[in-house]
Formats: structure tokens, C-alpha cells, sequence
């Protein structure tokens, strides 16, 4: 196989490899995946374009393959690798690979990929290579559209930028009951405000129960966070804080699209899997994610 930096009529190419990939569950791949404008939304967000983010592979001058480059400040991960379904297996996954983290822009950094559970052919070929699974979780969704916004009893206030005394209580329940926060701070949260997402809080006789964090764009968004301070759970504050992010993106949606909202669940967060399934989301798929760190130059 050779390599190439993908050119504008490539766009078609990629698109198709990703529906395959939606298609096909033992080609799946997750975040950053999907339709071809759902990839393409995720790498305007960080200031990237298709053409430049994805290397195409190619056999006898034919294109085969590809995979892309995403690299945000939450992480950098590697978007495929994508075949077609003739040329997809452990050998041409496994030597892509071995090129890519060759490539100076991928020095010294920590590499992430994230694979359909059910997608054993790239599984084989990270575990090969020394990739150390990381993350194991369960993407779901939420049609918005088959959903009536509840009333909200709970006070729920919306925390702004620069508003240090909340978001540091904020970021106290994360810290200590939330596992993905591990290694987030204040100063992640104030990201997540620049960066266009929704932070709103549940009081409880003036102090912050717990909180919620999501960002919508268009016709989909995420749940990127919830969590309740142990004190305070068991009151319906999850549900509240939820029902008061459904409703605002109601205010908001624009009815005539599908309009989803999506979030990820560790697989062994049982409480937290048995109440999205409760509120009415439903699984996608379940999702490995694997991670390497590359040498310097």
C-alpha cells in the first residue's frame, strides 16, 4: 500500500468508507465516527477540514482505504482506519497504523482509537501492536422528538464564565464522584463554557446539588456530563437536571429534523446505565477505546 494526504474529490470516497462503517457493526468505529457530516461537524469544531485531517491509502494506484487525524484539546484520536470491505483485515489495519505513528505530527503524543466492540478485526490489530485498552462504554441516544418536556420543580440555574465560586463547586462533586473527570479541573469546565456548552446546576436550600453539562448543534447534541453530589442523590436531581436540558434544546430544535441527543456510559456504571434507560435513551453500541503513547523525535 501507499499513502497520500486526501485532495477535495476524495470527500466522496471517505464518505462512502464511513457508511460502511455505520452499516457494518464489525466495522464500526466510534468517536470521532459516523455519517460523513456528522465527522466532518466534529473537525469544524476544532478548526479542521476533511482534506487535510484524513491520509487515503491506495493499492496500484486504486483507493482503498483511509483514516483520519483528530486532534482536540480533550484528546487526539485516530479516525478509523477505513477499507473497503475486500482489503479490511488485521494486515492492512496493523501496517496503516504502523505509518501513521511515524508521522512527525504524532510524535511524542498519546494516540487514541476508538472501536465498536463488535469490531474484532481492529481490536486484533491495536491489541497486536501494544495498545492499551483504556475505556470500555456504551454509546447511547435519545430521540427528542418523541419526547414532551416536563415540568421543572427543582431551582436550576445556569452557571455563566467567570463565575469561580459555582464552578468550583461544580468542579468539587466532578472530582470526587464523577470517574471520567479524572485529571479536570476548574479551568476544563471554563473550557467547556467557551467552547459553547451548557453548564446548569440543581440547588438545594442555596447549595449546588449536582450539575450538568451538554452542547447542541444543529439537530444532535450531547450529554458530555451529570453528576450528583452523594448527599443529595436519590432526590430526583439527575432527572431534573435532565428534564431542564431536554427542554431547553426543545425551546430551541427545530422540529421538522430528527433531532438526537447522545451520551456514553461506562459499562460497569450500572446505576448510571439503568437511569438513561429509564429517561428513555436506548443503546447504540458498546465501545472499546484503546490508547499508545508515540516516541519523541
Amino acid at each position: 500500500m501507499k499513502y497520500r494526504q486526501a485532495l477535495p474529490h476524495d470527500k466522496d470516497f471517505i464518505s462512502g468508507l464511513l457508511s460502511i462503517s455505520c452499516e457494518k457493526p464489525e466495522m464500526g468505529i466510534g468517536y470521532p465516527g459516523g455519517t460523513i457530516d456528522e465527522v466532518e461537524q466534529e473537525l469544524n469544531a476544532i478548526g479542521k477540514i476533511i482534506e487535510e485531517s484524513f491520509i487515503i491509502a491506495e493499492d496500484s494506484g486504486i483507493s482503498i482505504g483511509c483514516a483520519g487525524i483528530f486532534d482536540a484539546s480533550w484528546g487526539l484520536y485516530i479516525i478509523g482506519p477505513l477499507f473497503n470491505a475486500v482489503y479490511y483485515n488485521h494486515q492492512n489495519i496493523a501496517d496503516l497504523f504502523a505509518d501513521m505513528l511515524k508521522m512527525k505530527k504524532l510524535a511524542g503524543k498519546t494516540i487514541r482509537v476508538d472501536a465498536k466492540e463488535s469490531n474484532i478485526t481492529l481490536i486484533t490489530a491495536l491489541e497486536s501492536m501494544d495498545f492499551r485498552h483504556d475505556y470500555s462504554g456504551i454509546s447511547m441516544s435519545y430521540n427528542l422528538n418523541k419526547s414532551a418536556p416536563e415540568a421543572i420543580s427543582a431551582e436550576i440555574i445556569e452557571i455563566t464564565s467567570g463565575d469561580n465560586e459555582h464552578l468550583s463547586r461544580i468542579n468539587e462533586i466532578f472530582t470526587a464522584y464523577l470517574e471520567p473527570w479524572e485529571d479536570h479541573d476548574i479551568s476544563d469546565l471554563e473550557e467547556c463554557l467557551e467552547e459553547g456548552n451548557v453548564i446548569a446546576a440543581a440547588f438545594d436550600n442555596g447549595v449546588i446539588a449536582g450539575a450538568i453539562v451538554w452542547e447542541w448543534g444543529g439537530d444532535y447534541g450531547e450529554i458530555e456530563y451529570i453528576c450528583i453530589d452523594k448527599m443529595y442523590q436519590r432526590k430526583g436531581y439527575a432527572r431534573q437536571l435532565m428534564d431542564y436540558a431536554v427542554n431547553k434544546i426543545h425551546a430551541t430544535a427545530d422540529n421538522s429534523n430528527e433531532n438526537m441527543l447522545y451520551l456514553d456510559v461506562a459499562q460497569n456504571n450500572k446505576p448510571a446505565l439503568d437511569f438513561y434507560i429509564n429517561y428513555g435513551f436506548t443503546i447504540e453500541f458498546l465501545r472499546k477505546v484503546y490508547e499508545k503513547k508515540t516516541k519523541s523525535e
